[in-house]
């Protein structure tokens, strides 16, 4: 066996003489007793493992979470590294389980895709603090992923676009009960209007009334025999709007309403006048 060992630039060497540690080598040439000392090579470059669990939120979802962890081993601690523990990435996976699974379920999924930097500092500081107990120094974790089954991602969508329908409705719904507003409300404006008229028309007529009787009583004409009047006046003026529709074919006539009253009333107006 040769007396020198060669170690490379990013690892170290662990010298043990008759199964016990002794020193740790420096990358480079280094001296060793041949058959006596023995060389274990650590590696001090940056590691990455993923890790992936399925847990599931108070919500009752199963979330499948993919987890990175980044560590390594300094220099000074290859030795306790490699006495310290057989297994370090079985031990990671243990410890980012235990963590995950202590505040994952309670949290809903929503929160937990709010609350991945919080999750990956926690898991972080937690891993660091029992690893470096075994020469590890844990650089970073990250949270990947985190993904529902299939199933609840189709169940998500079909939420999804049922609140889309929803709201289209919804838009649609207010769209029309505001068209029926306005439409109510130009009715009722038009009908105000109307009334306005027919009120002013009304108006008219009684003032004209007013001064025609007034007038028929200066020439000696009684009230009475002016209501008269202006009562069969009104039956001829709804018999010619009957008689002028299109759909009156034959106009029958009480011979009570006298309808010839108005013309001898108007001649004897005329003629006292």
């Amino acid at each position: 066996m040769p007396f020198f060992k060669i170690v490379r630039s990013g690892n170290s060497g662990v010298v043990e003489r008759f199964h016990k540690y002794t020193r740790t080598l420096q990358p480079g040439f280094n001296l060793k007793i041949p058959f006596i000392e023995k060389v274990y090579i650590i590696d001090n470059k940056v590691r990455q493992r993923s890790f992936h669990l399925q847990i599931k939120t108070s919500d009752d979802i199963f979330i499948n979470v993919g987890v990175h962890v980044e560590y390594m081993v300094k220099q000074e601690n290859s030795a306790k590294s490699l006495y310290s523990v057989s297994n370090p990435v079985d031990t990671i996976n243990a410890y980012v389980d235990n963590v995950l699974r202590a505040s994952i379920p309670s949290m809903d999924m929503n929160t937990l895709y709010k609350s991945q930097y919080d999750l990956c500092k926690k898991v972080n500081e937690s891993i660091s603090e029992r690893m470096d107990s075994f020469g590890y120094t844990i650089v970073n974790t990250l949270i990947a992923s985190v993904d529902p089954s299939e199933d609840v991602k189709k169940s998500m969508d079909s939420i999804k676009i049922s609140k889309a329908k929803l709201e289209v409705a919804s838009n649609e719904a207010e769209a029309e009960r505001v068209k029926i507003i306005k439409i109510a409300q130009a009715n009722a404006e038009e009908s105000r209007l109307k009334g306005v008229g027919i009120s002013s028309f009304k108006d008219e007529v009684m003032n004209g009334v007013k001064r025609n009787a007034e007038q028929m009583k200066e020439i000696g004409i009684d009230s009475r025999t002016v209501l008269q009047y202006t009562q069969k006046l009104d039956i001829l003026k709804t018999y010619k709007s009957i008689g002028e529709s299109n759909n009156c074919k034959v106009l029958f006539l009480d011979r009570e309403d006298n309808i010839s009253k108005p013309i001898t009333i108007a001649k004897e107006l005329f003629h006292k006048e």
